[in-house]
């Protein structure tokens, strides 16, 4: 823990993609770090968001993918990041 609190002290920007919450049991949630950095700015990356019904869902590019592409949509929809799938 030492040694992350170090680096953020040090960071400007900190980018996290964890459940909401899960950093807390680690010291590494906002709350904690601004206080260790106050100017740090905190991203918060999640698939679901951090409040609502699915907010405790891991959000996997693959699983946002496929429940996208089930969803009703009037047109087709597509990840700008490049797939691992392959076609061959």
């Amino acid at each position: 823990m030492e040694i992350l609190h170090k680096l953020a002290a040090e960071c400007d920007v900190l980018v996290e993609n964890y459940l909401p919450g899960a950093l807390k049991k680690y010291k590494m949630d906002f709350e904690t770090l601004k206080e260790v950095n106050p100017k740090l700015i905190y991203a918060s990356i999640t698939g679901y968001g951090q409040t609502g019904p699915y907010a405790n869902r891991a959000g996997y590019d693959v699983m946002v993918e496929a429940y996208v592409s089930s969803s009703p949509f009037p047109f087709p929809i597509s990840s700008t990041v490049p797939s691992t799938r392959r076609d061959y």
